[in-house]
């Protein structure tokens, strides 16, 4: 007994130790994952340059493989995304990244289920409501409504940057299928106007 004792003070620190692991793996968990679908997203580009460059030189064969592969790369983002919690939880970021993610892949009702997280957490959050807008119009005519709102949300709460770019776009786009030609030309205006004025920074 006595000699159990005397090991017990180093079972707890090797206890401990593997406690503090533990803690340290779990906590880099996420950022490797994170850091994994970004990697994926990544070889989606490069697939996607590739087959651009197969299309220059009218190769069939190779525009379907790169297809594939860039669908594939996708594919692999979407599924780390969703074990980092997205559509329902998650970061911001990892939530915005997920729904960029899920729009190219054509599955837009994912995408608004991400960004309707992301407004319900934060109802100034005006990147999270264009994106909702955006994808919620792509879902379909039933959607449209919740997608005019969330547009006009977004560009209450900010009508400079580019992100309010893309939601006067999405909005006079919007407007224009329902035949709503006069309410279409002001944010059509101020998308365009917004384009020249950062084409000039360019230059400038």
């Amino acid at each position: 007994r006595g000699g159990r004792k005397r090991h017990a003070p180093a079972r707890y620190a090797a206890a401990l130790c593997a406690l503090v692991v533990f803690a340290i793996t779990a906590s880099a968990q996420p950022a490797l994952l994170r850091q994994r679908a970004q990697e994926a997203v990544a070889a989606y580009q490069k697939e996607t340059d590739a087959k651009l460059a197969a299309m220059a030189q009218r190769d069939g064969a190779q525009i379907d493989a790169h297809e594939k592969a860039a669908r594939k790369a996708l594919g692999t983002a979407r599924d780390v995304y969703e074990q980092l919690g997205a559509p329902a939880g998650g970061d911001r970021d990892v939530l915005v990244e997920y729904g960029e993610v899920t729009r190219m892949l054509g599955y837009n009702d994912l995408a608004m289920q991400a960004m309707e997280t992301l407004v319900a957490r934060d109802a100034k959050d005006a990147k999270a409501w264009a994106l909702l807008g955006e994808n919620a119009i792509e879902c379909g005519p039933k959607n449209a409504p919740r997608g005019l709102e969330a547009l006009r949300k977004s560009l209450a709460l900010d009508d400079k940057s580019k992100d309010a770019g893309q939601a006067f776009s999405a909005l006079g786009k919007l407007y224009q299928e329902q035949g709503l030609y006069d309410l279409a030309v002001e944010p059509l205006t101020k998308e365009a106007r917004q384009r020249y004025e950062d084409l000039l920074k360019l230059v400038r």
